[in-house]
């Protein structure tokens, strides 16, 4: 879908994964932690991204192989990083990563807090409420966490 002024925003599986990461400037990754998402990005796909391409992950840290990626960004195989998450987190005081200019890093605090958003902040007080009737009601709740997925 688009998003003006000539970005295109895509949402994909990881069937077509490897075709738009080649293609893309920016790879946002805003994944769940899982046994499925571990690693998911490591040398190999790193390596398969445009060497002009940004990574963002305000996922998971531990998505990211960061030795891989610190060794693309130093090597100029990827152009930069964007990063609210690490793995490990904090990342240690003398880790190449925070030492980079091509790299971008933020406490884990990619999202906008709950406090400071009020249609945010609407949203999770009407599931909060409805989820308590639900629980009155003996009914299924909403958004309930999986454990077993890890999200």
């Amino acid at each position: 879908s688009s998003c003006g002024r000539g970005i295109a925003l895509w949402i994909i599986t990881d069937a077509v994964a490897a075709t738009a990461r080649a293609s893309a400037d920016i790879v946002i990754i805003p994944l769940p932690g899982t046994a499925e998402t571990t690693g998911m990005f490591d040398a190999e796909r790193i390596s398969k991204m445009k060497t002009s391409a940004v990574l963002v992950n305000v996922g998971r840290g531990f998505i990211v192989d960061t030795d891989a990626l610190t060794d693309a960004l130093q090597n100029g195989t990827l152009k930069g990083a964007v990063l609210d998450v690490t793995a490990p987190e904090p990342l240690p005081e003398q880790h190449p990563l925070r030492f980079m200019e091509n790299v971008v890093m933020t406490p884990h605090v990619s999202g906008i807090g709950w406090a400071e958003n009020m249609f945010t902040r609407k949203r999770i007080l009407d599931i909060f409420c409805a989820n308590i009737r639900r629980e009155q009601e003996n009914t299924p709740k909403k958004n309930v966490i999986d454990f077993n997925k890890g999200y």
